[in-house]
């Protein structure tokens, strides 16, 4: 079966993902049916035009196909459809084409400046959830998650684990040109501060920076992470959370504490966003929760928690 790529709602292509991972997307909204697609072997068309993708099929328009042909047929013998010319079958297969155009030009001007902020904050979860996705892809060929930052032979801090996951994000280009033997800050890496992919950035925060942090402990430092060490089973357990405030992208020591969740959302500390009344919080299981400011400190720093 053809592996699928997707368009996402800033324009970039995503994937390859296999027909269960795009069903499961379908499931969790990150697709819909006006989502472009495309597939390995070249085929081109919108997720809803996909049979049994989603549940309710869209009502999107197909073009009458007619049986394969595995001879050659005279022209004579080639019946119409329906009892139309082929000059009005051409017309028709062209209204298809435009009309999937006329919806891509809307969707790409809907994931423009004028976006609500609904959808910045459907776009934010997307982010989050292809930056889990990321997590466990690193983890599947290195067994372990990333550690929260890597560290010299002094245990000074080098690398943040955005930095390490980048190939999953194919950003391997970028990858390759960041020293990883050096700080983060160092005079050659500064040249990369401005070439934070825009996954890391919340489209509702003002600020240029990254806005994504991991909960230290659920990451830690200097080593990775098994995921058999939480107790509480992926789908408890936070991975990444949003912060009001954004800042550089390759800072290895940016990433909060537990303690900051005690703080509440949106009330003094760290953990918060520009959304509309709460932020929205990532799952080691790659699901994503909006979670209200006036949820439990407590409640977030048992999800934060390993156990």
């Amino acid at each position: 079966m053809p592996n699928f790529f997707y368009f996402d709602r800033t324009g970039n292509k995503q994937g390859p993902v296999s027909a269960e991972q795009l069903k499961e997307l379908a499931t969790q909204g990150v697709i819909d049916a006006n989502t472009p697609m495309e597939t390995d072997t070249g085929h081109k068309g919108l997720a809803g035009q996909i049979p049994g993708l989603f549940a309710t099929p869209p009502p999107v328009p197909q073009p009458a196909v007619p049986a394969p042909v595995h001879q050659a047929m005279p022209q004579s013998a080639i019946a119409p459809v329906a009892g139309k010319s082929k000059s009005s079958m051409w017309i028709t297969l062209v209204g298809i084409l435009v009309i999937a155009c006329v919806g891509y030009a809307g969707w790409k001007t809907i994931s423009g400046v004028g976006v609500g902020e609904a959808a910045k904050q459907k776009q934010c979860s997307n982010n989050l959830q292809w930056i889990v996705l990321a997590l466990h892809n690193y983890r599947d060929v290195n067994n372990e998650l990333p550690p929260l930052y890597t560290v010299d032979n002094t245990g000074k801090p080098l690398h943040s684990w955005r930095v390490l996951i980048l190939p999953y994000l194919e950003h391997a280009e970028l990858y390759d040109k960041i020293r990883l033997d050096e700080p983060w800050d160092s005079e050659h890496n500064k040249q990369f501060y401005n070439r934070m992919p825009p996954i890391y950035q919340c489209p509702s925060n003002p600020g240029k920076g990254c806005c994504y942090v991991a909960v230290e402990g659920i990451l830690t430092p200097r080593i990775g992470t098994s995921l058999a060490s939480f107790s509480g089973g992926s789908s408890n357990t936070l991975a990444l959370v949003e912060v009001r405030e954004s800042f550089n992208w390759m800072d290895p020591e940016a990433d909060i504490a537990l303690s900051e969740l005690e703080k509440g959302i949106n009330a003094g500390g760290q953990a918060g966003s520009h959304h509309t009344g709460g932020m929205n919080a990532a799952f080691l299981d790659s699901s994503i929760r909006f979670f209200d400011n006036d949820t439990p400190p407590s409640a977030l720093v048992g999800l934060g928690s390993r156990d």
